[in-house]
C-alpha cells in the first residue's frame, strides 16, 4: 500500500494492474526479505497478488551470496564504460546524488560514525575505487578498513545567516572532494546549529556507488544500524545479497555467451539508416553540450489526469503509453517515421539466472536503444499497437545491445554495434517515486517552515555534476509519479536548443499522451477508486 500509494488494497489485486513495475517489485522484495521471508523478483512477476505470494513465502534458505569481505578487481559494466570513455570528458569525479535533511531527534555523532563504518563493511560497493593509466580505467573493491564517511561541524556559535553560508560552503566542499581514484566516494556532513535547533545533514555520493534502488536500501540500513546502537544493541542488518562485484563478473561472463551472440542480428537488422538526427537551433557541437548549459522544461498532470493516463488498462504498460507519445512527438519533430531513443533500465534483471541483488548497493543501470518505426501507423490507435509490439519484440529486455557492444571479447561484434547511430534522446520512466524518509526516525526532508528550507532545497539539486562535464544526450526525458501526479521533465542544452523548441516538443508530447490515453481507458472502476483514495 505504501509503495503503490494506495489506502485500500485487496489480497487478490494484481500488482501490475495497480501501477507496479519491475523496480517497485525489487523494493517490495527487499522489504519482504527484511521481514524474514524468501521471495524473488521472478515470484512477483509470475504471482503478482498477495494471496499467491503468501502461498510461496518460505523461511530464507542459506544465502548463496558471500557474507564476508568482497575485495579485488570489479569488471567495468557497460554503463560505467559509457561514462568513463564515451563522454570524452575528464570531469568524472563530480557526478553525484546529494540531499539536505533535517534531524527528527538529537543525533549522536559517535553512533552515526559507527553505523557508517558498519555500512562500509556490509555494502561492498561503498568501498569501490578506480584507477586510470594512459586513458584506461579499472575498478576494484577495497578490503575492510576502519574508515567512516561522517564529518561533524559545530556552527552553533554563528548567526543564522552565517550558518546558512557555512553550510552551503561545506556542502560545496563535500561534493568537490569526492574522487573516484583516491576517495571518498560518499560523504555525510552533520551540522550542529545549537541545542535549540534541529541538526542538519548533507549527504553526497557518486552515482557509481548509489543510484536508484540503492538509495532506499542505504538509508534503511543507516537508520537501522543507528537505532540499534542507540538502544544498546549490536548492529545486525539483513544478510547480504549478491555483491555488485559478483553481479558484474557474472555479467562479463554472460556477455561472452553464444546465447547472447544470437541476438546480434536483431540489432543489426533494425532500420538504422532511416533515423534522422535531432534538429538543432544553433550551430553547436557535442562538446558544447555541457552540464552548465542544461535547462529544464516540465509537463505536469493532475491526480485525475495521471489516473486516466497511466493507472492502468489491463493491457497497457504505462511505459509503453509514454513511449508511444514520445515516439509520435519525436517523429513530428524530426520528420522521420523511424525514431531512436535509449531506454533507461534499472539493470538488476540483466542476467538470465536468478541473481539476487535486492539488498545490494551499486551502479546497475543500463541504457538500451529502442528503434521504433511508425510507418503506416500514424494514428494514435495504430501507433500504440505498433510501438507496443515492437517493444515486446526486443530480445532480453534490450540488455544484449550494450553487453555485446561494451563487454564482449569479440571485437568484430563490438565494432559492428559501435558503428550504429548513437541515440540523442534518453527516456526514463521511473514509475512511482516514494519518500525514503517517511518512516525514518532520524531524518526528514525539510518543510516549508524550516529555517534552512530554501537553502537546503537549492543545495540538494544544484552542483551535483561538474559544470564543465559533458552530457551524454542532447535531450533526456524522465517521467515520475510523485504523490499521485505524473511529472515529465525535458532536460536540454541551451547551447543546442531554444527553450521555445523544447516547450513545443513538450506540448506535442502532452497532447499525444492525452489522445492515446482517451482511447485506452478501460481500467476497472474498483481499481480507480482504490487509486483515487
Amino acid at each position: 500500500q505504501e509503495l503503490l500509494g494506495l489506502k485500500t488494497l485487496g489480497v487478490h489485486d494484481n500488482f501490475f494492474e495497480l501501477g507496479g513495475d519491475s523496480l517497485l517489485g525489487l523494493a517490495i522484495v527487499a522489504r519482504i526479505k527484511r521481514a524474514g521471508l524468501a521471495i524473488t523478483p521472478k515470484h512477483i512477476i509470475e504471482h503478482p497478488t498477495i494471496a499467491e505470494l503468501a502461498a510461496l513465502a518460505l523461511a530464507p534458505q542459506t544465502e548463496a551470496a558471500e557474507q564476508g569481505e568482497v575485495a579485488g578487481p570489479v569488471p567495468l559494466t557497460p554503463a560505467m564504460r559509457r561514462f568513463l570513455y564515451e563522454r570524452g570528458s575528464p570531469y568524472v569525479h563530480r557526478w553525484n546524488v546529494a540531499i539536505m535533511l533535517e534531524s527528527e531527534q538529537r543525533i549522536d555523532p559517535s553512533h552515526l560514525r559507527l553505523a557508517a563504518k558498519h555500512l562500509l563493511k556490509h555494502h561492498d560497493a561503498l568501498r569501490l575505487r578506480f584507477a586510470e593509466s594512459n586513458g584506461n580505467w579499472e575498478a576494484y573493491n577495497l578490503g575492510f578498513g576502519d574508515d567512516s564517511f561522517v564529518s561533524t561541524f559545530d556552527f552553533s556559535h554563528l548567526t543564522a545567516e552565517e550558518q546558512k553560508a557555512a553550510i552551503e560552503a561545506t556542502a560545496e566542499n563535500v561534493q568537490a572532494n569526492l574522487n573516484l581514484i583516491d576517495g571518498p566516494m560518499l560523504d555525510l556532513a552533520l551540522f550542529d546549529l545549537g541545542t535549540d535547533q534541529p541538526q542538519w545533514l548533507f549527504f553526497a555520493a557518486h552515482h557509481f556507488v548509489l543510484l536508484g534502488l540503492s538509495w532506499s536500501v542505504f538509508w534503511h540500513d543507516l537508520d537501522t544500524a543507528y537505532r540499534q546502537l542507540s538502544s544498546g544493541r549490536d548492529i545486525s542488518l539483513s544478510a547480504k545479497t549478491h555483491s555488485f562485484k559478483e553481479w558484474a563478473e557474472a555479467l562479463q561472463e554472460y556477455a561472452q555467451s553464444a546465447e547472447l551472440r544470437e541476438e546480434l542480428n536483431y540489432w543489426l537488422d533494425l532500420p538504422w539508416t532511416q533515423i534522422r538526427s535531432l534538429p538543432t537551433d544553433f550551430s553547436a557541437t557535442r562538446k558544447h553540450n555541457t552540464n552548465a548549459s542544461a535547462r529544464e522544461v516540465n509537463a505536469s498532470f493532475s491526480d485525475e489526469e495521471t489516473e486516466s493516463l497511466l493507472s492502468g488498462s489491463k493491457n497497457s504498460d504505462p511505459e509503453v503509453i509514454l513511449a508511444t507519445a514520445l515516439t509520435q512527438s519525436l517523429a513530428d519533430w524530426t520528420g522521420s517515421e523511424v525514431v531512436l531513443f535509449d531506454r533507461y533500465r534499472h539493470g538488476r534483471d540483466a542476467l538470465p539466472t536468478n541473481f539476487d541483488t535486492s539488498h545490494t548497493l551499486g551502479f546497475f543501470i543500463s541504457h538500451n536503444p529502442a528503434v521504433i518505426s511508425l510507418s503506416g501507423h500514424r494514428t494514435p490507435e495504430a501507433g500504440f499497437a505498433a510501438i507496443q509490439q515492437q517493444l515486446q519484440n526486443v530480445p532480453n529486455k534490450g540488455y544484449s545491445y550494450d553487453l555485446l557492444r561494451c563487454m564482449c571479447d569479440d571485437r568484430e561484434t563490438a565494432d559492428k554495434l559501435t558503428a550504429l547511430p548513437r541515440s540523442e534522446v534518453l527516456f526514463n520512466y521511473r514509475g512511482r517515486v516514494t519518500d525514503n524518509f517517511t518512516n525514518s526516525s532520524l531524518f526528514k526532508l525539510p518543510n516549508e517552515t524550516s529555517g534552512l528550507a530554501d537553502n537546503s532545497r537549492s543545495m540538494s539539486i544544484s552542483g551535483t555534476h561538474d559544470p564543465r562535464g559533458l552530457r551524454y544526450y542532447p535531450l533526456s526525458i524522465s517521467a515520475d509519479i510523485i504523490s499521485g501526479q505524473l511529472i515529465v521533465r525535458f532536460v536540454y542544452s541551451d547551447n543546442l536548443h531554444r527553450r521555445s523548441t523544447i516547450t513545443e516538443l513538450r506540448d506535442s508530447f502532452s497532447e499525444s499522451l492525452r489522445i492515446i490515453s482517451s482511447r485506452h481507458d478501460d481500467q476497472p472502476a474498483r481499481l480507480r477508486r482504490a487509486a483515487k483514495s
